[in-house]
Order: structure tokens, then sequence, then C-alpha cells
């Protein structure tokens, strides 16, 4: 397994490589424990139940199986896997059919990060910024012209990182900000 991007801001201790299909209990296990904090404070957060129900071992493996998407794991030095985000080539337009009349991707070679989730003790230790860093140089490093993703518009902590990176805001679809970024 390669090493992606290792210790690339000198802030973690953690290893970027893709994921293999082993370990797709352990990413589901882990999105179900993280994605709920996206809602911190929401009085609409989803029960518990519906992360059980998103991140189930046999999606995750399905997406990791898909030739057009690669899943990128950060591992600790205990070799745990502490994050996980997913690269994925070829969706037709940032969430679903032209949100918010935005068209300008269509004639960039584009690339979505999506499912960019991080283990809730590891975070503000800089591996959600390491995963970033890493889906974003597997995208150049593949000819990617520009990379976008969604953020629930109250996760104003992923999207000032978003924007630390380069990131911008350019529509909204229902709940979520669609972010991108030219490569």
């Amino acid at each position: 397994m390669a090493d992606l991007a290792g210790n690339s801001s000198g802030n973690t201790n953690v290893t970027i490589r893709s994921a293999t299909s082993s370990e797709a209990t352990t990413i589901a296990q882990l999105g179900a424990r993280a994605a709920p904090l996206q809602y911190a404070g929401s009085p609409e957060t989803p029960p518990e139940q519906y992360f059980r129900d998103m991140f189930i071992p046999r999606m995750i493996s399905d997406q990791m199986n898909n030739e057009k998407k690669t899943m990128l794991v950060a591992e600790d030095q205990a070799q745990q896997i502490v994050g996980f985000t997913l690269l994925s080539r070829g969706d037709p337009s940032p969430c679903g059919p032209d949100p918010a009349g935005i068209q300008f991707w269509e004639d960039k070679k584009h690339v979505a990060i999506d499912m960019l989730y991080v283990e809730p003790s590891k975070h503000r230790e800089g591996v959600r910024s390491e995963l970033l860093e890493a889906a974003i140089k597997m995208a150049k490093d593949e000819g990617f012209e520009l990379a976008w993703l969604a953020v629930l518009k109250i996760n104003k902590p992923a999207e000032q990182l978003y924007k630390k990176k380069g990131f911008t805001t350019i529509g909204e679809f229902e709940e979520e900000l669609v972010m991108a970024k030219i490569l």
C-alpha cells in the first residue's frame, strides 16, 4: 500500500493511504461515530439510527469496489484508522443536477471529495487537513482541474478548514454549501 501523504503538515503523526476492502467495517463504524458531530448544537440532528444505516459495511465496500472511487484512510502510529474520505471521479455535478444554477465545472475535469470524517477523539489534531491535502494531491496527480465538496451550512469548523485550503462557496443545495477549488 502506498503512503500518499505521510506527515505533510508536520502537525500529525498519521499516514494517509488507500483503504482495503477488509477495512469496510472499521470505516463504517468510524463514520457512524463521527458523522453526527457535524450537527453539533443543531436541533436538526438526525437520530443515531440514521447514521448507523448510512454507514453500513456493505455500502463502504461498494464504494471501495467502484473503479471511479478511492477511499483514503488516515492511520495513526498504532496503525488504527482515525479518519477517511472518498474521492469520486465522474460525478455529474455537485449534490445532484444543477444546484443553484451553477454550471462552471462542466467544462473542467472535476472530482468530488466526499465523506471526510475523523475519529471524534482526533478532532483538532490536523487529521482532517491531512486527508483533504492527500485527496487534493491525488486529484491533481490524476489531472483533475477542479475539486468540489459539500458541507452542512451549520458545520462552521469544516467550512473554515475548506476555506483555509482554498475552497470557495459556489452555491447552496438544501442545507449544504457547495464549495470548489481550482487545482
